[in-house]
């Protein structure tokens, strides 16, 4: 019998006419004797199934992404979308009407490159001979999957799931509510969702109390690495469809044997995997990080460097002005005739920003001073002025 993973060791359990049982393993490295007979078997089992599975069957006119990280260990992929797809379309055509797919990122175990695609290729993604099965959850139980799938996301995990027919997102920078540890599991359920939105379901917004219907992969469905929600669905059937045939089939049938760049070029935007500020200096619990991150995906500032924001340095004049600027949409300045005589260089990034300040009377003079520091009255000033000077409360 095997033992160990990936066959490490051969095990051998003798039964004697008593009924006594031993049992011992032997480490296959130190095997090295060959039996003829076993060895020409083998190689003509060998011959036959390389046969078989180096067949071309399809082509594919993009990359499909199965690596691990960044791949379908971490954020959405093309090849999970792909297999995905092919489980809503496998289970459709044996007559059973799903709202989504999801299937396990740690089940899908290579690429596949830009060319013909052979069964062999098909296998050698899918390769524990995973079946089609079906669950029926509600959406809360749906939401405590993925939200215990991606407890620990962006950092790699084998059940990150890859979908179809679900659109969601992780938001990282909040911490996973650990609750108790699953039955026979090493993974933890979730106390609370904190870090998974569901956005919609089958095209429909997204709904706790519904029932969907999902595909999934066997394993899942008996509640492997973080998927114990499914293994208490109320509906839980295997259908008994190779899920690498099934794949097969979706390909030959549906998309007539060829992966499209436009189908799977890149990934459709099921998965949105927010990782906040990349600021090493920014903690996710200052009160000024939301206002960090807005600034930042609006494109009024960027980082001091790629890792941090440097939060307490001070600003300059030309600074201000341009978060200004950029707050207002960049408009172009009526003029590009310099309106300093210290800011006449039109290649300075902030150039376009104090013409625009000069036009909008937020600045006067006949200088700027770009480099001097910025007071909070003058940065106060700046604001007031942009909102078109409102008079104060009585």
């Amino acid at each position: 019998t095997s033992a160990g993973t990936k066959l490490e060791e051969v095990g051998v359990v003798t039964i004697d006419e008593a009924g006594h049982i031993d049992a011992r393993t032997t480490s296959l490295e130190s095997l090295t004797a060959t039996d003829a007979d076993v060895a020409a078997r083998a190689a003509k089992i060998q011959a036959e199934i390389d046969k078989e599975y180096g067949t071309v069957f399809a082509k594919t006119e993009v990359a499909l992404n199965g690596e691990k990280e960044p791949g379908n260990r971490t954020e959405e992929t093309n090849l999970g979308d792909l297999i995905c797809d092919a489980l809503v379309w496998g289970a459709e055509r044996e007559g059973t009407e799903v709202d989504a797919a999801v299937t396990n990122g740690g089940g899908i175990r290579a690429s596949i490159a830009a060319g013909d695609i052979t069964k062999k290729d098909i296998n050698t993604v899918l390769p524990f001979g995973n079946t089609l099965s079906i669950v029926k959850v509600t959406g809360a139980e749906l939401l405590e999957a993925l939200e215990a799938s991606t407890y620990c996301t962006p950092t790699s995990i084998g059940g990150f799931p890859q979908v179809s027919g679900i659109e969601f997102t992780v938001d990282t920078t909040k911490a996973y509510d650990q609750g108790e540890q699953y039955p026979g599991s090493t993974y933890y359920g979730p106390k609370s969702i904190q870090r998974v939105t569901i956005e919609t379901v089958g095209g429909e917004p997204f709904d706790a109390n519904a029932t969907y219907t999902i595909a999934t992969n066997d394993f899942m469905a008996a509640g492997g690495d973080t998927y114990y929600a499914f293994a208490a669905a109320s509906v839980n059937y295997d259908l008994g469809l190779s899920m690498d045939e099934v794949v097969m089939d979706y390909i030959t049938d549906e998309l007539k044997g060829t992966v499209t760049e436009e189908a799977y070029g890149q990934p459709a935007g099921r998965i949105t995997v927010d990782q906040g500020l990349a600021f090493t200096d920014v903690a996710a619990t200052s009160p000024y990080y939301a206002g960090i991150e807005w600034a930042v995906d609006e494109g009024i500032t960027n980082g001091t460097t790629a890792t941090t924001f440097s939060p307490y340095q001070n600003c300059t004049r030309a600074q201000i002005i341009t978060y200004l600027w950029r707050a207002a949409g960049s408009p172009e300045p009526a003029s590009t005739e310099p309106a300093y005589t210290d800011v006449t260089d039109t290649s300075l990034y902030f150039f376009k920003a104090v013409q625009w300040a000069s036009e909008q009377g937020l600045v006067e003079g006949e200088t700027f001073d770009p480099y001097a520091g910025c007071t909070r009255a003058m940065a106060v000033y700046f604001m007031w002025v942009a909102a078109d000077s409102p008079e104060a409360a009585a």
